[in-house]
């Protein structure tokens, strides 16, 4: 019988033979909250919440679709955004099953999670699509979103919409970075940045861009 290739090292430990170890110096890393390449934010408050605190935000692609993949709760109830962004990401890729798919943008709002607000909560949800595609010069299907709030109360749809005009046009490359603008986000958490991964065994650093929106326990949404 041939033997495989020899993956013990002089140090005990196993790793392919042809792999040659890591470089001593490895690229500089800053520790900073930056937006990456291809994406533009914002967020501002646009009279949902009672309190005056922003409640409105907004994730956008700056080159084109971006593939997205989500994960949903689990539970038979959902409220309208979930409905809709399964909906949205299946129209984008049908193979998805409403799992991923492509998307230009990704809003979010606060103070009332349109949820349990019946087929005019799906109106108000589908039209809060149909705005911001408009606004980004895109389809209401490459669009998808997320709310936190209170349950049985429908949005705002006039603040909504006035809120989504004023928005759009100041979201910018560093939209994120001011953390009083996502103050609303306080059990989501937005993760930027750049990750670094070896690809395979040919020790090439490959660089991939993402943008990670996790809305509570319930769904969550990354795209790249």
């Amino acid at each position: 019988m041939r033997s495989g290739p020899d993956r013990t090292s002089t140090t005990g430990s196993t790793r392919p033979a042809d792999l040659p170890p890591l470089p001593d110096k490895l690229p500089a890393v800053q520790m900073r909250a930056a937006m990456p390449g291809g994406f533009r934010a914002g967020g501002l408050a646009a009279g949902i919440k009672p309190s005056g605190r922003p409640d409105l935000a907004v994730v956008a692609t700056t080159r084109g679709s971006a593939a997205a993949a989500a994960v949903f709760t689990t539970n038979q109830v959902v409220a309208a955004p979930i409905r809709l962004s399964r909906a949205h990401l299946n129209a984008t890729e049908v193979s998805g099953g409403g799992r991923f798919g492509w998307t230009d943008a990704v809003v979010a709002t606060a103070g009332s999670a349109n949820a349990a607000t019946g087929i005019d909560g799906e109106n108000d949800q589908a039209e809060v699509g149909k705005v911001l595609a408009a606004l980004l010069a895109t389809e209401p299907e490459r669009t998808l979103a997320v709310s936190t709030g209170v349950i049985g109360v429908r949005l705002p749809m006039s603040k909504v919409r006035e809120g989504l005009d004023r928005l759009i046009p100041q979201c910018r490359r560093g939209g994120l970075i001011d953390g009083s603008q996502f103050a609303f986000l306080l059990g989501p958490k937005v993760r930027i940045g750049r990750q670094f991964r070896w690809k395979g065994t040919t020790n090439v650093m490959k660089q991939s861009t993402y943008v990670r929106v996790r809305y509570s326990r319930n769904r969550a949404f990354a795209f790249r």
